[in-house]
C-alpha cells in the first residue's frame, strides 16, 4: 500500500493547516462555502443561530433570555440549535486531531453535539415546569441522570474513534495554567447542572459556548485564524459565559446564598478531579462518574439547606467557599510552577 492510499498517512497529511494564498474576503468566502454543502442548509442554519443568539444575549437578566416571557418559542429554539450540530456531519474531516489541538475532529464533533444535548434537554425541562406548572423537584431528580448520561455518551463516542481518540483539553498546545482554566470552568458547568437551579438562560449560554467554540475549531482548520487567537476566544467566551451563569445564581437562583452552593460544587470538583490524589478518596477522584455521582446525591440531600435564607447556611457556605477557593488558586499556582519547571528543563536540553 503506498503512501497515497494508506489511510492513517492520508489522515495524517490531512491533518496539516494549509497555507492560503492572498486573497481577502474571497479566501474566507471559498473556504467556508465548500461543495459538501452545495444547498447551504448548515450556513443558513448558522445564521439563523446568530440571530437566536443575539436575541437571547439582549435580554440577559430578569427576562430569562426571553425563554419565560415567551415560551412559545422554546421548542423551535431547542430544534434550531440541535439542527445546526445535525447538518455538521455532511462535512468530510481529518480522523486525526492536528498537532495543536484546536482544529475540529471527528470525536470533538460528536462531543458538541453530545453537550450542546446537555443543555438543551436541560432547557426542555424547564419548559415543562414552567408550561405544566410542574414542581421544581421532578427536574432536580433528573438532573444527575442528563449528567451522568451525557459523561457516558462523550466516553461512548470516544471509543468510537479507536486508535483517533484523544483528551480535548489535554491536547491543546496550551500552557499548563490555560488547560487548568478550560477544567476548572468545564467542571463548574457540570456542577451547575448538578445543581440545577430553574432557569434557561444559565444553560443556553453554554449552548452559545459549544457552538460557537466548534466554528472557532473550523476556522483554524481552514486555517483562517492563528492558534493562539481563537484559544483567546475561546477563554473570552468561557468567562462571559460563567459571568451569566453566577448573575443568574446570584439573583434568581431559588436562594439568597444559592450562588455560593453553585461555587462550592464546581471548586470541589475542580480540587477532586484535577489536584493531587488522596489516599482515601483516590478512587472517587479517578472515576468521574462515582465523583459526581456522590457530589450529586450530596447535592440531593443538601438542596433544602443550600436555599434556605438563615444565618447558618450563610456562615457555613461563606467559611466553605472560602477554603476551597484557596484550593482553587493553589492548585493553579502549582500548574503555572510545574509547568514553567518543564518549560526550563527543556531549554535547557536544546543547549
Amino acid at each position: 500500500m503506498t503512501a497515497a492510499t494508506h489511510p492513517d498517512k492520508q489522515a495524517k497529511q490531512a491533518s496539516e493547516p494549509k497555507k492560503l494564498p492572498a486573497g481577502g474576503s474571497g479566501t474566507w468566502t471559498s473556504r467556508l462555502f465548500t461543495h459538501e454543502d452545495p444547498q447551504n442548509v448548515h450556513k443558513t442554519l448558522g445564521g439563523l443561530c446568530l440571530l437566536s443568539y443575539a436575541f437571547r444575549l439582549a435580554q440577559v437578566g430578569a427576562a430569562d433570555m426571553g425563554f419565560a416571557s415567551h415560551p412559545e418559542w422554546t421548542l423551535p429554539t431547542i430544534a434550531l440549535h440541535f439542527l445546526l450540530n445535525a447538518s455538521s456531519f455532511v462535512f468530510h474531516i481529518p480522523a486525526v486531531r492536528i498537532k495543536t489541538g484546536y482544529r475540529i475532529w471527528p470525536e470533538y464533533r460528536l462531543h458538541s453535539l453530545v453537550f450542546l444535548c446537555r443543555s438543551l434537554l436541560f432547557i426542555g425541562l424547564v419548559y415543562l415546569e414552567q408550561v405544566h406548572a410542574l414542581p421544581s423537584s421532578y427536574r432536580h431528580d433528573l438532573n444527575l441522570l442528563v449528567v451522568l448520561g451525557t459523561m457516558a455518551a462523550a466516553d461512548l463516542s470516544s471509543n468510537a474513534q479507536g486508535k483517533y481518540r484523544s483528551s480535548t483539553i489535554r491536547g491543546f498546545d496550551t500552557p499548563p495554567l490555560a488547560k487548568y482554566f478550560f477544567s476548572f470552568m468545564q467542571l463548574c458547568a457540570t456542577g451547575g447542572c448538578v445543581l440545577g437551579i430553574r432557569r434557561c438562560s444559565t444553560q443556553f449560554i453554554y449552548v452559545i459556548i459549544v457552538q460557537l467554540n466548534a466554528f472557532l475549531m473550523t476556522l483554524r482548520r481552514k486555517n483562517l485564524a492563528s492558534h493562539h487567537f481563537l484559544l483567546f476566544l475561546y477563554g473570552v467566551m468561557l468567562t462571559v459565559g460563567y459571568l451569566v451563569c453566577d448573575m443568574d445564581h446570584r439573583f434568581y437562583g431559588g436562594g439568597p446564598y444559592v450562588w455560593m452552593a453553585s461555587m462550592c460544587i464546581g471548586f470541589t470538583a475542580t480540587l477532586l478531579r484535577v489536584g493531587p490524589r488522596l489516599p482515601v478518596l483516590s478512587y472517587i477522584q479517578n472515576n468521574k462518574y462515582l465523583l459526581w455521582a456522590s457530589i450529586g446525591l450530596i447535592v440531593r440531600q443538601c438542596r433544602p439547606f443550600f436555599e434556605a435564607d438563615t444565618s447558618e447556611t450563610a456562615t457555613f457556605l461563606a467559611a466553605y467557599l472560602g477554603l476551597v477557593t484557596l484550593g482553587v488558586v493553589g492548585l493553579g499556582l502549582s500548574k503555572h510552577l510545574k509547568g514553567n519547571r518543564r518549560n526550563g528543563t527543556a531549554a535547557h536540553k536544546k543547549q
